[in-house]
């Protein structure tokens, strides 16, 4: 990242959601991103739903210029992402972050990471995230402190490192990383995975910052509660396979290790020995596989 951004006209933080069918927990997850302490962002609310989402979207639309929803067929969650992405860029946003519409913002989120990303001049930062279903945890303020993980480390602690995560949603990136190819990549399950290997991949490092800042909703939908279908296997090893195959020689070693920690519950999952796969592999959607792509 250059030592002084230029000068731009448009948002500092473009703030994709994809939604479909939301509109049980949209409204907590707009009130959380509108109460934001880093006002310079637009939200971009894409919306291919049936329910009563559009009319609550539009609602925030209508009340803060911040929120923008786009209008599209619902073509699942990494076409939506892709949309917000063209949508960010023809803002000339400068940074993107990801929100999925069943979670929240801790209200320094944005403030947390494009200050840790300024301090260290760093392309990518992130956060913790935690985990509730009704009542969201009490919020700490995020240390002064980042921690930057330097290449190939940043490349490490995305496939090995549960703080960082395979999930779009706990991070902030530079627009320059950033493309709507990437983001739809013809999978729905570990789709931000590969997203995010690629992204990884071409950045300058990663800053960490020791808090959480996601909010990540359980609810009867989600997948700890229901089996993944078999084709989550098939695409979980080609996201590995994606992985092994692109990895540099320096992080060859972590990226096959990554591989071969897979391939047993896959195999107890494909001969039945287990309903789902442990939490860490249910990636889908934004790290959300109760949000699958389609219809």
């Amino acid at each position: 990242m250059s030592e002084t951004e230029p000068q731009f006209k448009g948002p500092a933080i473009a703030v994709v959601v994809p939604v479909h069918n939301g509109a049980a927990f949209l409204q907590q997850c707009l009130a959380s991103l509108a109460a934001q302490t880093f006002g310079d962002f637009a939200c971009l609310v894409d919306d291919g739903s049936t329910d009563e989402s559009a009319e609550l979207a539009a609602a925030w639309e209508s009340r803060d210029a911040r929120f923008v929803v786009i209008h599209q067929r619902q073509s699942g969650v990494a076409a939506a992402r892709a949309a917000g992405v063209r949508a960010g860029l023809n803002l000339n946003a400068r940074w993107f972050a990801f929100c999925d519409a069943d979670d929240c913002y801790h209200k320094q989120f944005l403030d947390a990471l494009y200050r840790a990303a300024q301090t260290t001049r760093c392309q990518i930062a992130c956060c913790r995230y935690d985990c509730f279903t009704e009542d969201i945890p009490p919020e700490s303020p995020p240390p002064s402190q980042t921690t930057v993980f330097q290449p190939p480390a940043h490349l490490d602690a995305l496939l090995h490192d549960h703080r960082v995560d395979f999930g779009l949603w706990n991070k902030l990136y530079a627009h320059e990383l950033i493309t709507a190819e990437i983001m739809d990549n013809g999978l729905a399950y570990n789709e931000d995975l590969v997203a995010n290997w690629q992204i990884f991949s071409a950045a300058d490092g990663c800053a960490y910052v020791d808090f959480a800042g996601y909010h990540y909703r359980q609810h009867a939908a989600s997948a700890s509660h229901r089996a993944l279908p078999p084709e989550s296997i098939d695409q979980q090893r080609q996201a590995a396979v994606f992985i092994r195959e692109h990895a540099s020689p320096a992080i060859q070693q972590s990226a096959n290790a990554f591989y071969y920690e897979k391939l047993p519950c896959q195999h107890d999952f494909a001969a039945g020995r287990c309903r789902r796969l442990p939490r860490a592999d249910q990636r889908a959607g934004g790290g959300h596989p109760r949000r699958a792509a389609g219809p």
